[in-house]
Parts: C-alpha cells; structure tokens; sequence
C-alpha cells in the first residue's frame, strides 16, 4: 500500500464530493492508507472533476460563499445558470420537496438525492435559505450523478432497492 499525507491526494472538491470513497479508506498513524485499486478510483474521480465545468463551477462558488466573496443575490444567480445548464446539457430537473421529505426516504441529515425521482435532485427547500448549502449538496448529487453515469451505471431509484425501508422508496 502506499501511504500519502492528508491534502496530496484527498483535495477539497473531490474530497467533498465522493466522500463515500474516502470513509472506507482506513486512517493510519495520521497518515492515509492507499491501496493501487483506491489510487486508481481516486484518480479517476478527479479525471471526471476535471471535465466537469459544472462541479468546478459550484467549487468556484461555494469557495466565494465561505471567503464571502460572492454575495447571496450572486450566489442564487449562479445557481439557477448551474440548473439551467444540467437541464440543457443532461436534462436533470431539481425539485424542491418539503422538509423532512428527502430525509424520510434516505437518512436523517440528508437534505438532497438524486434515488428518489428519475432525473432529478430532490432536494429539501428548507436549504436553499443557505446557499453555501444549497450548492454543498447540488455538487454532492451532481458528483454522484457524474460518477455514475461515466461508469455506464444509471442512479439506482430507492423504491428498487431491496429491502429499503425509507418513506419515499416504499
């Protein structure tokens, strides 16, 4: 295995975005342990970062809305172009659906899925009164959906998820 410091490979937006590949990588004495096969999905994940204006561009943004360089009337401008152009480019909708809904159908403290509705992020609109977010999770989703999608795979739909037990996906 290779061992490598925080922050050399574990950068911020992919870290951010494909966090489920970074739970099960095991920490070991401060330091990463990296097998090959998690070398080369790490890779891979930056290569479909690095093609994707879009996950860059909610980067770009919510980067702003911590330095509070970007205003929230930008923010929501920003936005709204980011939804445009998924729709335009991928035809992906967002929904905004009540509170509570998206974390009924998946786990508590998840606000946004892209397994409930074909071709949608929905998304919990008590979020979007915080754009920094509101744009956390759209690229969390849209990473999601990149990352399926270059692998051929389509998102799974929780309602065709064996025994799933969540309110939506009954």
């Amino acid at each position: 295995e290779n061992a490598v410091m925080p922050g050399t490979v574990f950068t911020s937006p992919i870290k951010g975005l494909f966090g489920s590949v970074f739970k099960k990588t095991p920490k070991l004495l401060g330091r990463w342990a990296v097998s090959d096969e998690s070398m080369k999905t790490i890779n891979e994940l930056k290569n479909i970062y690095s093609k994707s204006s879009g996950l860059q561009n909610l980067d770009t943004l919510i980067e702003g809305l911590k330095s509070k360089t970007i205003g929230e009337k930008e923010a929501y401008h920003e936005i709204s172009e980011f939804g445009r152009g998924i729709k335009k480019k991928y035809g992906l909708d967002i929904e905004l659906v009540q509170p509570g809904s998206v974390q009924e159908a998946t786990e508590t403290g998840n606000y946004a899925s892209m397994n409930i509705k074909p071709n949608t992020i929905v998304i919990e609109e008590q979020i979007t009164g915080d754009p920094l977010h509101f744009a956390k999770e759209l690229r969390h989703e849209y990473g999601y959906y990149l990352v399926k999608s270059n692998y051929g795979g389509q998102v799974p739909l929780l309602k065709d998820v064996p025994n799933f037990k969540g309110g939506m996906g009954e």
